[in-house]
């Protein structure tokens, strides 16, 4: 046989043909459209009429066979009948070399469809079969899966759920120190570990406050010693009216003043400002204190203002850190002769106020615990009835207002100016009230000392 050969096998198209292509099908109809000249007789299983009502006595077909078929019975209320129109082309034995077209029109209903299809392919069934087995198969592990999953989540929930209270309670009863398992890297493990971060926290800032109860209760007791160093009675008045107030920045101070009489029955008096606030400045003005009252207590019959102040650096030199000093004003008055001898070692110059003028004090030396070998002077003036000296710290000039703008030393002197015959006491109130004024600030800026020494007249 050759490779390229064609076989046609040919068999007449009559109505036998047609309904057993498919039976049972319903109603097969193969029409052919055409006019009356060149109508060729097709066939078809069942009458026209059940096809089409009227399509026999159309002029543009052609039908061969009266044999009724019958659409199959409903199985169903769901059963509708079915209409599938189809165009093929097809032959005539008398030209075998000409198509024509013709409509193959089926009418039947969805079961007789279903049934045909599936009966025609026994060996699909038996895949379907196989694979709703799979499907149900691989549903059931699914659901399986889901569900230890679910369990498994379950209980990884409530079991962490439950740590979370276990600890949450042990933080009320303030253990601090409890730590949460963490077992898993996942969000219920970084909230196990926010957890633990968290009681961490606690615990440090629990300590913290701890150590703060504790300093603050230490600084208490600084400020109530520091308070036993400060003259606790008024000052004498051997012709001069002292009066002084210190409001400290913190717990305790970095300023200083102090007054006494001495062996020979002049009044010293002395005010001081320790470099930096807080514990150290405190310990530094306590050391200053105790160092000035050593020299001019007992009976010493001559203090020279000057060499007090000399030895009073030497000894704050040696025994403290190189880095602190203070600036230091010293002066002691006579009575007798109205005079007042004074050093300034490095301090904002006092401020003497006389019959509406202001003069400044100067300066005889730098500041005290710096240099070993500084060298100190000192000067002296007499004061006349109604004089008044002003002396200050930095906290009073120079904390600054919201703008960056200090109090400054003009604003001092136009308020002592303008309140000179007031009360001693009712002027450093107005000052201080004026400077905390100034900054706008409940927290003082530093820490705030002014003294006043008021020429009293002699009867």
């Amino acid at each position: 046989m050759r490779e390229k050969a064609q076989v046609t096998a040919l068999t007449p198209l009559s109505d036998e043909f047609v309904e057993g292509l498919v039976p049972n099908l319903g109603i097969i109809a193969l029409l052919e459209l055409g006019d009356k000249r060149s109508s060729r007789r097709l066939a078809s299983a069942g009458s026209v009429r059940d096809v089409d009502n009227g399509t026999a006595e159309d002029p543009n077909y052609n039908v061969v066979n009266r044999r009724r078929a019958r659409v199959p019975p409903a199985m169903g209320a769901l059963d509708f009948q079915v209409f599938l129109p189809s165009t093929v082309p097809s032959y005539h034995l008398e030209t075998p070399n000409r198509t024509f077209d013709c409509y193959l029109w089926v009418h039947s209903r969805t079961s007789a469809v279903l049934a045909t299809f599936f009966s025609k392919a026994e060996f699909l069934r038996g895949y379907l079969s196989t694979v709703l087995i799979v499907v149900a198969v691989l549903f059931l592990l699914v659901e399986l899966v889901a569900v230890i999953i679910g369990i498994s989540l379950s209980r990884r929930l409530t079991g962490a759920v439950h740590e979370l209270y276990e600890g949450t309670r042990r933080v009320l009863l303030g253990d601090f120190r409890h730590r949460i398992p963490v077992r898993a890297g996942d969000q219920l493990g970084e909230l196990g570990q926010s957890f633990n971060q968290m009681t961490g926290n606690l615990e440090r800032l629990f300590a913290v406050e701890k150590e703060k109860e504790r300093l603050q209760t230490e600084l208490e007791i600084a400020r109530e010693v520091q308070d036993q160093l400060y003259p606790r009675n008024a000052a004498p008045i051997r012709g001069l009216k002292l009066t002084a107030q210190c409001d400290p920045a913190r717990m305790v101070s970095g300023d200083y003043y102090d007054y006494q009489e001495t062996a020979c029955g002049k009044l010293a008096f002395a005010i001081g400002d320790v470099a930096g606030k807080g514990i150290s400045a405190a310990l530094l003005m306590a050391t200053l204190q105790a160092a000035l009252r050593a020299q001019i207590s007992g009976d010493v019959p001559e203090i020279d203002a000057s060499q007090v102040v000399s030895k009073l650096n030497q000894q704050i030199y040696a025994h403290t850190a190189p880095e602190k000093y203070a600036t230091f004003f010293f002066a002691m008055f006579d009575q007798a002769s109205r005079k007042l001898t004074y050093t300034n070692a490095g301090h904002l110059s006092p401020l003497l106020f006389r019959n509406g003028s202001v003069v400044p004090l100067d300066s005889n030396g730098t500041v005290v615990g710096a240099f070993p070998f500084s060298q100190y002077n000192k000067s002296s003036m007499t004061l006349s009835a109604d004089d008044l000296l002003v002396c200050y710290t930095d906290g009073i000039t120079e904390p600054e207002n919201a703008y960056g703008e200090m109090f400054g030393e003009e604003r001092l002197i136009e308020l002592v100016q303008k309140h000179a015959k007031d009360q001693d006491h009712e002027i450093i109130r107005i000052v201080l009230d004026a400077v905390r004024s100034w900054t706008g600030t409940p927290e003082l800026q530093d820490d705030m000392t002014l003294l006043l020494a008021r020429e009293m007249q002699t009867a």
